[in-house]
């Protein structure tokens, strides 16, 4: 269920599964979470954790559209070793964004904005394009970022 709110922000019913995995091969996670986002997961988070009998293991924390939900709990019980799962229903809210481009010495870098009240709260590169650059132009990825934003601010004054 999703219910706008403003123009620039909307409230949307989502599910949150949780597992705790202490005997899996932490390479298999890569693999699990690549499933997860392609089924449609909004969002899948690992964060080590100690288990009991000082065991260490992994907090597995997915978001997960109403729809979607059978789905992906099926895939998590197929591709990984955890034999139980917590789920709730909660609500999120979601700012309003939008995606431009703008040109850097290193070529053109997407960037992405977000809104709050009607106000730019928020202007951030895309992290792969700032990658892809500074691989091609052989500078660092602070470089590409840094001159993305400043390409931004000298063509925008809304933030």
């Amino acid at each position: 269920m999703t219910e706008s709110t403003s123009d620039d922000t909307t409230w949307e019913e989502i599910y949150v599964i949780e597992a705790t995995i202490d005997d899996m091969n932490p390479q298999w996670f890569r693999f699990l979470r690549k499933k997860l986002f392609s089924a449609g997961a909004l969002d899948v988070q690992l964060t080590s954790t100690m288990m009991k009998k000082e065991r260490v293991g992994q907090s597995l924390k997915i978001l997960v559209p109403l729809e979607q939900r059978d789905k992906l709990v099926s895939l998590i019980f197929q591709h990984s070793t955890t034999i139980g799962l917590r789920c709730r229903r909660e609500k999120r809210i979601v700012l309003k964004r939008d995606f431009f481009i703008v040109d850097t010495p290193y070529g053109p870098i997407a960037m992405k904005r977000a809104f709050w009240q009607g106000e730019v709260i928020n202007v951030q590169p895309e992290y792969d394009d700032c990658v892809k650059a500074a691989h091609s132009c052989d500078v660092s990825i602070k470089e590409v970022y840094q001159r993305a934003l400043s390409a931004y601010y000298s063509q925008h004054v809304d933030y």
